[in-house]
């Protein structure tokens, strides 16, 4: 042994020490070789036994259970990559697995107990329809599989878990780079709670899981990806936006626009406009007021919401409902001092709320205020008027002096 720490400075070793030395270095070439056969490496040099010279070649020999598969450079598919069971699978940094023809099925198919290690990247060039670029038709995959369909093709389903598979824990990033459709990032079919994707949809700017996931996990991941903030991302990040709660989902209504106003209807907040409008006759004289006559109203300053009929009707009949503000003025022309002049609101066909003036000569006027309530259905409101002087009495037409307005205020 002191031989051994001090070296053979002068003296020539004994061969016992020779073959000492060999066996120990034959032991150690014995381990090294092992250990780097233990992994089944694909490229393209094809340069031994336990080399493929593509991923799709590997598959298609019958791998074995307990491969460990060591991709070196971008593997292309044309038809579904079947992965079988027990597989442990490493792509080196910057090796992709590259998809440009449209597949009906899958594009990357995982049995049972497969292992990713590092990242697998899915870039996905097809410009017709691929069903799913990954399916789990296993239990238990573990690893981080991203996906990017970066042309202007369609992927129904970038990850899709077949019915009852298990124990599935997959995390990764979804993206449209191409511009195309993305139509679900997640459909789980597995019916099972013990399967755990954590998706990163970067087209939305969310977070899509499938199964139970610790809520601990999820907010430390969403601080992560939205910052250290107080920040909720349901399809949009807009200001303004308004998240409810409906049937014990979060759900998002997005902003109105100026003006609107948050209704409340069935329990689920809206953003509606605030009616209201302004009519005349456009200085046409009504002629003849000969008794309970209804006013025709056929011109319109304003009506923000469409809900009033200047062409048939002649009546407002509120979409949104609240309290209303009316306001009707008419001006008479060749009245008699002394008549009876009568300004009606009508609520549904019916009188509603009267306003009464003895004229005090042949020019003269009438104003009705009212507050009304409507139930934004069916409720309608007409203006009609009475003179008691039938036979010569005209309405004023002049749109400064008759005319009818009326706004929501509650």
């Amino acid at each position: 042994q002191t031989k051994q720490d001090a070296g053979w400075l002068v003296e020539k070793p004994a061969r016992q020490f020779f073959n000492y030395f060999w066996n120990r270095l034959s032991r150690w070439v014995h381990f090294l070789s092992w250990q780097s056969e233990e992994w089944i490496v694909i490229d393209s040099t094809n340069t031994n036994e336990k080399d493929y010279n593509t991923l799709v070649a590997y598959i298609a020999d019958s791998p074995a259970a307990g491969d460990k598969v060591l991709v070196k450079e971008d593997q292309t598919v044309t038809a579904q990559a079947a992965l079988p069971a027990n597989i442990t699978l490493k792509f080196l940094d910057g090796s992709n697995l590259l998809c440009a023809t449209n597949i009906a099925t899958s594009v990357l198919k995982l049995g049972s107990n497969p292992v990713i290690e590092g990242v697998l990247n899915i870039v996905l060039s097809q410009t017709g329809t691929t069903a799913k670029a990954v399916e789990i038709d296993g239990d238990n995959a573990t690893g981080k599989i991203n996906v990017d369909n970066s042309s202007t093709g369609i992927l129904t389903t970038a990850y899709h878990i077949n019915a009852g598979k298990t124990g599935n824990r997959v995390s990764g990033i979804v993206r449209n780079g191409g511009g195309g459709t993305l139509t679900n990032v997640i459909v789980n079919n597995s019916g099972e709670l013990s399967n755990v994707l954590i998706i990163i949809d970067e087209p939305n700017n969310a977070v899509i899981t499938a199964g139970i996931v610790d809520l601990e996990s999820v907010q430390t991941l969403t601080k992560k990806i939205l910052g250290t903030g107080t920040k909720i991302a349901l399809g949009s990040d807009a200001d303004g936006d308004i998240y409810y709660r409906d049937a014990g989902i979060l759900k998002r209504l997005p902003k109105g626009t100026n003006e609107n106003f948050l209704s409340l209807k069935s329990g689920i907040p809206s953003w509606q406009k605030f009616p209201s409008f302004s009519v005349h006759r456009n200085d046409v004289t009504q002629d003849n007021i000969t008794g309970n006559d209804k006013i025709e109203w056929t011109h319109e300053d304003f009506d923000t919401n469409n809900d009033f009929d200047p062409v048939t009707s002649f009546r407002f009949t509120p979409t949104v409902a609240g309290k209303y503000l009316f306001t009707a003025a008419i001006g008479w022309v060749n009245c008699t001092a002394g008549d009876l002049l009568i300004l009606k609101l009508y609520k549904n066909g019916a009188g509603y709320k009267f306003a009464t003036a003895a004229a005090e000569g042949a020019i003269d006027g009438i104003t009705l205020s009212v507050v009304v309530d409507a139930n934004g259905t069916t409720d309608y409101f007409e203006i009609f008027a009475n003179n008691s002087d039938r036979d010569t009495s005209d309405l004023n037409g002049v749109k400064e002096v008759t005319y009818f307005t009326g706004c929501r205020i509650s």
